[in-house]
């Protein structure tokens, strides 16, 4: 696994630095974690929180280990009939339940779990002050290893500071237990990253923003290895879910160190989280978030196909330079839909019951995002938006 101090020497300038002391990834990994926490430097007292899915996977065997290295592990599992959600109400219970573990507070905490419960379970190690460890339950998303921290607040998802683990542990015979969908929403966060690198790149080589070569190949070859293997996702292959695991935590660890989200999250993940805020709003099936960053990279992917078609029209030399170095990184977008359909992850909008309003104000809403530039603030600064959008979603229905 990659450390960070890899590239402690980079040439962009600065100094990159992943707070994560350990990263394993393995089969039957678990069996032998005490020899690991040994080494952590814990104090005795940790609450390991799971809910009632997690739990039964790896629960007794953690609180095992974790005493043979002398550490005593109270437990709290969320039991929620429905899926859980990290808002307001999940957040009050687990802080509540930190209260009652201990006389004042655990000295760190452990999640037992995939997105959710790690997230959860980051902002409570954040206010708190004390470090927590991930033993991850599903290759799912790639903010195992972030410092980002997505909550629903107001009924809104938004996305703030917090703070990476201690170390993370993922047993691949646990993890490709995951159900598919879970799997396959490991996939489509890593698609993310496609679109993600054009819109960073775009940003740096037509903004002067600033971009890590270095770093971006580290995400480059993560996603590269993943795409070569997509046939091999619904066997749920052990060793492809190790390297997409590796793929997730790699990308994670790359936010970090370049202090935000840009090498893994452009336009494709806004569109995204604009449909987890209209579904959340509305009642309607809340589809896990890497399928929805597969259906945003694909409606960006689209983005750059348009874009590029009329770059050339306006016969300018420095923009068609501009946009052949950014969209040779990038698959067609026939391409992506074949991997997709490889992988089994459904990219239609009106499928997955989204209404083409719901896309349109998507990719008009997302140059509101004034820290970020993306394909789609270059259209709106030719003053294209609207007729690009229009357009992209209508090949997209046609598609």
């Amino acid at each position: 696994m990659f450390k960070s101090n890899d590239i402690a020497d980079c040439t962009c300038g600065r100094t990159h630095d992943v707070a994560i002391w350990d990263i394993a990834i393995g089969k039957g990994l678990i069996a032998n974690l005490h020899e690991r926490i040994n080494k952590l430097g814990l104090a005795h007292n940790g609450l390991l929180i799971a809910d009632k899915n997690t739990f039964p996977l790896a629960g007794e065997q953690v609180i095992a280990e974790f005493s043979k290295a002398g550490k005593k592990l109270k437990t709290f599992v969320f039991e929620h009939e429905q899926k859980l959600v990290p808002n307001e109400t999940s957040v009050g219970e687990l802080f509540i339940n930190l209260g009652l573990s201990y006389r004042e507070q655990p000295d760190f905490l452990v999640a037992l779990g995939s997105g959710t419960i790690t997230d959860l379970v980051r902002y409570a190690a954040f206010i708190h002050k004390i470090p927590f460890i991930v033993i991850a339950t599903a290759p799912s998303m790639d903010g195992y290893a972030s410092v980002g921290c997505p909550l629903v607040i107001n009924g809104k998802k938004q996305t703030i500071y917090a703070k990476v683990p201690l170390a993370i542990y993922a047993d691949t015979e646990i993890i490709k237990q995951a159900p598919l969908t879970m799997i396959k929403a490991g996939f489509g966060d890593i698609i993310g990253k496609l679109t993600a690198k054009a819109d960073w790149l775009l940003g740096h080589l037509h903004k002067g923003e600033y971009y890590c070569d270095k770093v971006q190949i580290i995400v480059d070859q993560a996603v590269a290895t993943c795409i070569e293997n997509a046939d091999k996702i619904q066997a749920r292959d052990g060793e492809l879910m190790e390297k997409q695991m590796e793929a997730l935590i790699l990308s994670g660890s790359a936010m970090s160190m370049v202090g935000n989200s840009r090498p893994a999250s452009g336009a494709e993940h806004y569109i995204a989280h604009y449909f987890e805020n209209q579904m959340l709003k509305s009642g309607l099936t809340l589809y896990l978030h890497g399928h929805l960053v597969a259906v945003g990279s694909y409606l960006a992917i689209k983005c750059y196909e348009v874009l590029f078609e009329r770059v050339k029209a306006t016969n300018d030399a420095a923009m068609l330079n501009l946009f052949s170095r950014i969209t040779a990184h990038l698959p067609s977008s026939t391409n992506l839909k074949e991997i997709l359909q490889t992988v089994g992850i459904e990219y239609r909008l009106n499928a997955l019951g989204i209404p083409r309003s719901w896309a349109k104000k998507a990719m008009l809403q997302a140059i509101e995002r004034k820290d970020r530039y993306y394909c789609l603030t270059f259209a709106a600064e030719k003053g294209w938006l609207n007729d690009v959008v229009d357009q992209v979603l209508e090949e997209v229905e046609d598609a």
